[in-house]
């Protein structure tokens, strides 16, 4: 159950990171399309308004250019700090398991251990009774046998 919990967590992760993944290529096409229609506009622009006109818009775009390069660093950066955190998280989530079980495996061997340990016992105690009691049988024949010898 806590295993298909956790596959089922991870699936909707591995979705979700998908999902994620999908909204960021729409939005870097929606952009590029954007970039894409600005220097359309900015060419006709500059056939139109003339040179002048034109090397101020370049200028301004570039500088756009570089703001939307500096953005998508920055959201790189973002989405790899996002991917680290949730790698860490399972890995940590990971090696905690992992201990628990061991923790869990240690005690079920000490647990049998003492198991063991107490049947030992136990036999051992045995032993001693029936060693006694045959030992309080034969002192008992011995009695009876000897009282039958003397009765005689």
């Amino acid at each position: 159950n806590a295993l298909k919990r956790e596959t089922m967590e991870l699936a909707k992760q591995l979705e979700e990171r998908r999902q994620l993944e999908k909204e960021r290529d729409l939005i870097l096409l929606q952009h590029a399309l954007k970039q894409e229609q600005m220097q359309m506009k900015a060419e006709k622009d500059k056939r139109e308004n003339g040179k002048e006109e034109g090397k101020e818009y370049a200028k301004c775009l570039r500088a756009q250019l570089k703001l939307d390069h500096e953005a998508n660093l920055r959201l790189n950066e973002i989405r790899n700090e996002a991917f680290e955190k949730i790698a860490l998280a399972q890995e940590k989530k990971a090696c905690t398991e992992v201990e628990q079980r061991n923790v869990a495996i240690e005690q079920m061997k000490n647990s049998r251990q003492e198991q063991i340990r107490r049947k030992r016992e136990e036999d051992e105690e045995l032993k001693i009774q029936r060693m006694r009691e045959t030992e309080k049988h034969e002192v008992d024949m011995r009695r009876h046998e000897e009282q039958e010898l003397s009765s005689k």
